[in-house]
């Protein structure tokens, strides 16, 4: 079936199928899950989860700081700084996670002063923004970087 193309073109392919199988497989576990989750919990129950991420994920994009391409710029920029500026920017990230979780609990309190339950769903939620600090390390290494160039796409060398 494929011996008209070349072993290049094949190697590729076969790459592009298996990236392609993987977002299918999970595109189909997510929905999965998200369907099952909405059937454990029924209306109410799946309402207040999605209300509560939903102010989780409001308050995360304040988590972010806009750091990536001040952190992408500074490591191209300055060679041998690359431990001072990562560690900067992880524990702004690190501060940043915690201002933003404190605040998506306190809009939950003044929000939904009578229902404990939807406080709880946040004040869990917002624990996830804890973690998404270690991805300061994608900052060094940012798609499209190449070894031969030193120089992340789009940027001015």
């Amino acid at each position: 079936m494929w011996g008209w193309l070349s072993p290049e073109w094949r190697r590729i392919a076969r790459n592009v199928a298996w990236l392609l199988g993987n977002q299918v497989l999970v595109m189909v576990v997510a929905a999965t899950v998200g369907v099952w989750v909405a059937r454990y919990l029924g209306p109410s129950d799946y309402g207040t989860l999605s209300f509560g991420t939903s102010i989780v994920a409001i308050s995360a994009s304040f988590a972010v700081l806009g750091l990536e391409k001040v952190v992408v710029r500074q490591l191209l920029a300055g060679p041998g700084a690359e431990g001072e500026i990562l560690g900067s920017a992880l524990v702004l990230r690190v501060i940043s996670g915690c201002v933003a979780g404190v605040g998506a609990i306190a809009a939950a309190v003044w929000l939904l002063a009578h229902d404990s339950q939807t406080r709880w769903v946040v004040a869990i939620a917002s624990l996830s923004l804890l973690p998404q600090a270690v991805q300061v390390a994608e900052y060094w290494f940012p798609p499209g970087w190449s070894p031969d160039t030193q120089s992340a796409p789009g940027s001015v060398p």
